[in-house]
């Protein structure tokens, strides 16, 4: 067998011979890769520049195919044969390395060195697609981009934009490789336009409005820098990274809300306007599944935003302290606050009669008919008080600021269906007769 020729160092060099001149394009969508010094490289291709140096096998192409024997062989020589189910390397902190050194920096054509450093950026590239593509929740997508070099510049950063289809596509998250040699993830709006850019930009004064709303958020990025790369792998990478969108989707929908209200201005005063519950609203739990493997958690879609919560509760304050006032209870208007987390209830209101009123709120932009989301211990709360009652803010307008809202209480309340979305499993042995 050929093969056999292949020694240790043969391999060596031909790992050294594809750091110098990369991989073809057609090797990377590959299932087995070789681990040489922390690199990986496709099996084929590796073996095939091995061979070729074999005294007096230069230029020589190699007729074999990959399987368990030929792999067996390579192990023999003490590398590692990695199988990757995603059909692509693991990024590695050399291809951070080279891309920290290229961004941003002139790339011509005509230049040999220039031809030969994308080559080797373009394993990272499509590295960054693969991320986006295995990191993909519930309704999003990606939109590929495998450029590594524009108008005459290798580029100062390789991100993928997600979001949600049938959007303005002008907010959106990023992940990708920043020109410091970091891995991030992001939220982030169209801030300019670039030649024929299909992502239109934002006005001035509604970028403004997006990063004063995200500042005010609790929102931080994430950043993984080159050294921590080796503690990670595709499983980790993809299993972060579906945190992150999961915990910031409610702040983008909202961010998405911001950048659109000016035009549908729903509500036209600010303030609470009050409307009768609707009789049916959606339900998205009872929905078929397809369990094709989209992540989706369901305590933080139930958590929500930060922002829009409080937002809302101003709102449900403001309106219960100017109802008290208009009736000649200032006393009991001064007393209306907002009480601690985990109360069950939001906010502490009273009727004309001084009775206490325990309020919780629940505020989207949607409509009247989109469903909302409790948690188990402000369900119990509403078993247990008959004084609890639900301001149900839909339409959130962030530009008023106002909403729309409905009532309910604790007896209409606990009517309605509640569908469960996740569980706590607590083992036990049963007794052993």
């Amino acid at each position: 067998m050929k093969l056999s020729s292949i020694e240790k160092k043969h391999v060596v060099k031909g790992a050294a011979y594809i750091d110098h001149y990369g991989i073809p394009k057609k090797y990377l969508g590959k299932d087995y890769w070789v681990e040489v010094n922390g690199r990986e490289y496709p099996f084929n291709y590796l073996t095939h520049m091995a061979y070729q140096m074999v005294p007096g096998q230069k230029g020589v192409w190699l007729d074999f195919q990959s399987s368990p024997s030929t792999r067996g062989y390579i192990e023999s020589l003490g590398f590692k044969v990695i199988y990757r189910q995603e059909g692509i390397g693991f990024i590695n902190s050399g291809e951070l390395e080279l891309f920290k050194d290229l961004a941003g920096t002139q790339y011509r054509k005509a230049n040999d060195e220039h031809v030969r450093f994308g080559e080797l950026l373009r394993p990272l590239a499509l590295k960054m697609n693969k991320w986006a593509e295995l990191s993909l929740v519930e309704d999003m997508e990606y939109h590929e981009d495998t450029n590594w070099q524009r108008s005459g510049y290798f580029r100062s950063y390789l991100w993928i934009r997600i979001m949600r289809p049938n959007t303005t596509k002008q907010v959106y998250f990023l992940i990708g490789c920043s020109a410091k040699g970091q891995l991030f993830m992001e939220l982030d709006c169209q801030r300019s336009q670039y030649g024929t850019s299909k992502f239109a930009h934002l006005p001035e004064d509604k970028a403004i409005k997006f990063d004063d709303y995200i500042s005010r958020s609790g929102y931080v990025p994430v950043l993984i820098e080159p050294e921590q790369l080796s503690s990670y792998d595709w499983s980790r990478l993809v299993e972060e990274t579906q945190g992150f969108l999961e915990q910031y989707l409610p702040l983008y929908d909202e961010l998405n809300d911001l950048i659109t209200e000016g035009v549908k201005n729903k509500n036209r005063a600010s303030g609470l306007l009050q409307t009768a519950s609707p009789a049916k609203t959606k339900s998205y739990a009872k929905r078929k599944r397809s369990f094709k493997g989209r992540k989706v958690d369901w305590d933080k879609k139930l958590q929500g935003s930060r922002t829009l919560g409080n937002q809302g509760e101003y709102l449900v304050i403001r309106h219960e302290q100017e109802g008290l006032r208009s009736a000649g209870f200032p006393d009991l208007a001064e007393r209306v606050s907002k009480v601690l987390d985990g109360r069950g209830f939001d906010i502490l209101s009273f009727d004309h009669k001084g009775n206490e009123k325990h309020i919780e709120v629940k505020t989207t932009t949607a409509d009247r008919d989109e469903p909302f989301y409790m948690s188990l211990n402000e369900v119990e709360y509403f078993e247990q008080n008959d004084n609890a009652i639900l301001y149900r803010l839909y339409y959130y307008d962030h530009f008023q600021p106002s909403a729309k809202f409905y009532i309910m209480n604790a007896k209409e309340l606990l009517s309605s269906c509640f569908s469960p979305l996740s569980f706590e499993i607590s083992i036990s042995t049963p007794n052993e007769s």
